[in-house]
């Protein structure tokens, strides 16, 4: 019973990696990153506050500076990321570094933000406007393909990581159906035929990985070595 919830197990993992459902991202940084665009959308459309608007003027630079400390944080963590990628492929290491440099720019931008509202240059409602619509352009087309870039080589390692998994428990299940042969040939069987099917979900993941690899390099790393 406990070999065939272990092979049921098995085919799960690999079923799901076949269908791309493994993600690298966490709930926590996907809910991260919803929640600055939330924040910047709500105070590029923000009003006048009428007699209050000194002290919704200040609420809402406040609400800045977190969006801008957040992304701060966000960044940072990326470049944790970046720098504990590790190997010898000599195309990635061009792709790391870029992505090092490109990221350095990121952390420049946010900091000079950061400056800028320290400094009160953000002294009304429409400057803060005009501010965080730059910055909300800013962030989907520079720093949003950035992560959306980084996490799509994570997704891609982790896919592998846990196919090698798959196959090593695959094998491991398979010298137990070998030894149970000896006291039940039937069971042994059966248990076979599961394994059959868990070993073929995990060669189709591995191909399916293979392009994913394929299609990342080609989109990302490539061009690298054009330029």
């Amino acid at each position: 019973m406990k070999k065939n919830k272990k092979i049921m197990i098995l085919v799960l993992v690999a079923g799901l990696l076949a269908h791309g459902r493994v993600s690298a991202q966490s709930e926590t940084i996907k809910k991260a990153v919803e929640n600055v665009k939330q924040s910047v959308d709500t105070l590029v459309v923000a009003r006048d506050g009428g007699e209050n608007g000194t002290d919704d003027l200040g609420l809402r630079i406040e609400a800045f500076k977190k969006v801008v400390s957040l992304s701060i944080s966000e960044a940072k963590e990326l470049k944790v990321r970046i720098l504990l990628i590790e190997g010898e492929d000599k195309d990635l290491e061009l792709w790391k570094e870029k992505t090092l440099e490109r990221l350095g720019l990121v952390m420049e931008y946010l900091i000079n933000q950061e400056k800028k509202i320290a400094s009160q240059e953000v002294r009304d409602i429409e400057v803060l406007k005009a501010t965080a619509q730059l910055f909300k352009e800013w962030r989907e087309a520079v720093y949003v393909p950035l992560t959306e870039e980084v996490n799509e080589y994570f997704a891609v390692q982790k896919n592998g990581d846990v196919l090698k998994t798959a196959g090593l428990r695959a094998s491991k299940i398979n010298k137990d159906i070998v030894k149970l042969q000896k006291t039940n040939p039937r069971k042994a069987a059966g248990l076979k035929i599961l394994l059959s099917k868990a070993n073929k979900i995990i060669e189709d993941g591995v191909e399916i990985r293979k392009d994913a690899e394929k299609a990342f390099r080609e989109k990302y790393v490539d061009l690298l070595k054009i330029a």
